[in-house]
């Protein structure tokens, strides 16, 4: 701030030193024919003259024009026409603030600046970056950390669960389900959703660790339900067995439905 106090003076300076240099030197070309009656014709003189009085002109003009903005000229009886800014800073707020309404916050603008920024092109981008991401992740367990450490309190615990029991008696939940239904049926999307799924059983069922998971559950309920029957059969071998049937009956109903 200092620093552009000094800059402020010395341009002060300057242009007062300039006016007044114009200044002496349109005196000086009105006194010289006084003096010099022979150089009153002379060419030069009368272009100097001429030159020094449209700066003198000029400078006067400016400093009343930027100085009658910001002050009263003078100051005990102003003139009316001075002190511009203080006396209408109301109806240049309002201009400034129709101004910038117009011409920047009308939905056309703020639609072509959102088409031209393409923030989400731009978030995936800055979360590419192995850094953001991690500061993001970062930055959202500090948060939830710190909101579980607030919910902690009973007062806090029990005023979530009085909003949340009174906001879900005016959810409806039968339109809620029919308008998810419409959503997931649309353009047959649901019949995606289960060849995914069937898909996804069939493969899963297929895979020798489930296969051997449903063998061992049949040894335990053998073991537990026909324990004599275990005693007298191989369990291990029946277990094995039947878990392969029902993996291949299963699959078999799977892809049948798949297809």
């Amino acid at each position: 701030m200092h620093q552009k106090q000094v800059q402020l003076r010395k341009a002060k300076q300057l242009a007062l030193w300039c006016l007044v240099v114009a200044g002496s030197i349109f005196v000086g070309t009105i006194l010289i024919p006084k003096f010099f009656p022979e150089l009153a014709s002379a060419w030069w003189l009368g272009l100097i003259k001429m030159a020094s009085e449209a700066a003198l002109v000029g400078g006067l003009a400016d400093w009343f024009a930027v100085t009658a903005l910001f002050k009263p000229i003078p100051a005990r009886y102003p003139i009316p026409h001075t002190n511009i800014v203080a006396n209408n800073k109301r109806a240049i707020a309002d201009n400034l603030s129709l101004f910038v309404k117009d011409k920047f916050f009308h939905a056309t603008a703020i639609e072509k600046l959102i088409k031209e920024s393409d923030p989400a092109k731009g978030a995936g981008r800055w979360l590419s970056n192995v850094n953001n991401s991690t500061r993001l992740s970062r930055f959202l367990c500090d948060a939830l950390s710190g909101i579980l450490r607030v919910i902690d309190d009973k007062p806090v615990k029990a005023f979530i669960a009085k909003t949340a029991h009174k906001g879900l008696k005016q959810i409806d939940l039968r339109q809620l389900m029919v308008t998810s239904l419409n959503s997931v049926t649309k353009e047959r999307q649901h019949q995606v959703v289960l060849d995914k799924v069937l898909g996804k059983l069939a493969s899963l069922m297929s895979q020798p660790s489930t296969q051997e998971y449903i063998a061992e559950t049949l040894v335990a309920w053998l073991k537990t339900e026909y324990s004599r029957v275990e005693k007298i059969l191989p369990s291990s071998w029946l277990s094995e067995k039947g878990a392969l049937i029902a993996v291949k009956a299963v699959s078999s109903i799977l892809d049948d439905i798949y297809h």
